[in-house]
């Protein structure tokens, strides 16, 4: 019978029940041990089977449902025990504040939305019916920093982060959502390859060590701030993304001009270019304190904007830096180096090493002792004034 109630089998014999045909079990088991039979097919609701042992013999199979309604929805799936467990399906959207089973996976149904905490879902293996149309919603990752999602498998896996913190565990396949004007702290080793998007607030994804994970993909990350810390020296090969890259003093970032161009990168390291990119790369957000390395040896390139002292004595490409600061130093390579100055008259106070020509629209001044034994062709519209010579 479907809706056998054994619990009103008393005394203290030993009781077992044996289940030997297919059916939708919906009586009571009332801590019974139940066996299913062989090639024998039995489904139940999660309140049914919670706490009971159910064994099986052979190809027996043991289903459990779990619908939107208390007694399930709030189920420890932990509980049972035996053999036959073979399925867990989640039939309906829900919020889920009991346990999964740690080994039979929970299988969200096609079209249903699974609610459940970062701590519940915790390493829990969570898959989707015909794998198509599931959604599991995490919720509250940030108290569960250590958690992982790997498991998680279905179609669409969401988790708000609502509080600041630094994650250490694994996001999976989850599309992470920064809420509330908080921070998300993690290595790039984590957030390689995540999507983290922007919720609510003024949000920041601040990532660390990216010096150690070289290839990182920080391309999906979104929030309106992402800063990265590069702490020790290494040629990076992955996407920066939007983050603001700070290289640690003393360190340096190499980096293909491909990849940093356009970007953000400060901090009081040094900067090293070692490829031409599309041959204009544009610099006008670097601004490490350090001087910028230019090491380009596969064609000619333009340096944009630049805000810093250049050093490209290892280019045999012919570099052309385009600034409009009196102040900085540029050292030219072995190729034809042009700068050309873009700002308003004035004396140039920088120096200049290895530069074949100045080119300036505008008036400029330089002393004796900052061209001499220089070679420089002067090109433009504006005039040259040399003071100071001996």
């Amino acid at each position: 019978d479907t809706s056998t109630d054994l619990s009103t089998i008393l005394g203290s014999a030993n009781k077992t029940a044996t289940i030997t045909t297919n059916m939708t079990f919906t009586g009571e088991l009332n801590s019974i041990v139940t066996t299913i039979s062989d090639g024998v097919t039995v489904s139940t609701a999660a309140n049914v089977v919670v706490g009971e042992t159910i064994n099986k013999v052979s190809t027996g199979v043991l289903n459990v449902t779990v619908a939107d309604s208390a007694g399930q929805k709030d189920a420890d799936l932990g509980t049972i025990s035996g053999t036959a467990l073979n399925s867990v399906l989640i039939t309906a959207d829900q919020t889920f504040t009991g346990t999964l089973h740690s080994s039979v996976a929970t299988t969200v149904d096609n079209g249903v939305t699974l609610t459940i905490s970062a701590a519940k879902a915790n390493e829990k293996p969570i898959i989707e019916e015909g794998g198509e149309n599931a959604t599991v919603a995490i919720t509250a990752l940030d108290a569960t920093l250590a958690s992982d999602l790997s498991a998680i498998v279905t179609n669409s896996v969401t988790a708000a982060y609502d509080n600041s913190g630094t994650f250490t565990g694994d996001f999976g396949s989850a599309v992470v959502t920064v809420n509330g004007g908080n921070t998300l702290t993690t290595t790039a080793a984590i957030a390689n390859g995540v999507t983290i998007s922007d919720g609510s607030g003024s949000n920041v994804t601040a990532i660390t060590a990216l010096d150690a994970t070289l290839g990182a993909d920080l391309s999906t990350i979104t929030t309106d701030s992402v800063t990265a810390a590069f702490e020790n020296s290494g040629t990076f090969t992955g996407d920066i993304g939007t983050a603001v890259v700070s290289i640690a003093s003393g360190k340096s970032m190499s980096a293909e001009g491909a990849i940093i161009d356009g970007k953000t990168i400060d901090g009081a390291g040094v900067l090293h270019i070692t490829g031409k990119g599309d041959a204009n790369l544009e610099l006008a957000n670097v601004s490490t304190s350090g001087t910028l390395d230019v090491d380009i040896t596969d064609g000619d390139t333009t340096l944009s904007n630049v805000g810093v002292n250049v050093d490209a004595s290892g280019s045999s490409s012919a570099i052309t830096i385009n600034s409009s600061s009196l102040t900085l130093s540029h050292t030219g390579g072995s190729g034809s180096d042009i700068l050309v100055y873009g700002g308003g008259s004035g004396t140039y106070t920088g120096t200049l090493s290895s530069i074949d020509v100045v080119s300036s629209a505008n008036n400029l001044s330089f002393t004796g002792s900052q061209l001499s034994g220089q070679t420089i062709d002067f090109d433009g519209a504006g005039n040259i004034t040399i003071t100071s010579v001996n």
